[in-house]
Order: C-alpha cells, then structure tokens, then sequence
C-alpha cells in the first residue's frame, strides 16, 4: 500500500484508488469517481486514473484543471466547476 504524501485532511476519508486492476493502489483522501457495483464494497478511482483507463465522465472533469493538479489543488478546481460538490463525498448535493 502506497500512501499519498500530499493529504488534504479535513476529515476527508483514507481510500485506496483499486479496482479492476485501473487503479493505481495508492491510499489518499484525495477526489475519487466512486462506482456503486451493488455489493457492500464501492470501487473508487481517482479520477486521472479513471480518466486514463477511457471513462469520459472523469476525463471531463479533469481537462480544465490546472497541469496535473492531484490532492488539494484538484479538488480546489473540480469546487470551482461545481460547487455542489461535497468536500467529504465527492458526490452532487441534492437542493
């Protein structure tokens, strides 16, 4: 297991990129695509990761960050875009 150096804190949660062998395996808190497979178990990416493997939802929402933004910065950009994003979830807010 590989951990991230560059954490954002704040309470955000410790997950691993995996999944289907896509991921890289590092551990961090930083922004993930998290997938519901049904099962008690998500697979999350992060979503360069993601985006390499050819989902189009991450490569979107990474082609504006600023060059190879990963951890603070990157979430910092994806909340500029939108802000509905929650800090903890990465996942749009219901009004």
């Amino acid at each position: 297991m590989t951990l991230a150096k560059d954490m954002i804190g704040g309470g955000r949660p410790m997950r691993p990129c995996s999944g289907l062998g896509i991921g890289c395996g590092q551990v961090d808190d930083h922004p993930r695509h998290v997938i519901d497979t049904g099962t008690d178990e998500d697979v999350q990416f992060h979503l360069d990761c993601h985006a390499a493997a050819g989902c189009a939802s991450c490569a979107e929402q990474i082609a504006s960050r600023p060059k190879n933004a990963t951890g603070q910065k990157l979430l910092d950009h994806l909340l500029e875009q939108a802000p509905t994003v929650s800090q903890h979830d990465d996942t749009p807010q219901e009004d």
